[in-house]
């Protein structure tokens, strides 16, 4: 995935060539896409949805489980 997408099928055998990619590239492109899925721009946020569940399910454990 890394040559196809991010390097734009090149073969690339110079390694800083695949660290600026990924410095400049892949951290921009995820940081922006956990900010719209922040926001509830770009689906769910399943982290979030199960840290929700097992909180739920917390309170029904009996202080004397614990």
């Amino acid at each position: 995935m890394l040559k196809s997408h991010w390097l734009d099928g090149k073969r690339q055998c110079r390694i800083d060539h695949v660290i600026v990619t990924l410095v400049k590239g892949m951290v921009l492109y995820y940081e922006n896409r956990h900010s719209r899925q922040f926001v509830g721009l770009n689906g769910k946020d399943l982290a979030a949805e199960r840290r929700q569940e097992l909180l739920e399910c917390a309170v029904e454990i009996p202080s004397e489980s614990i």
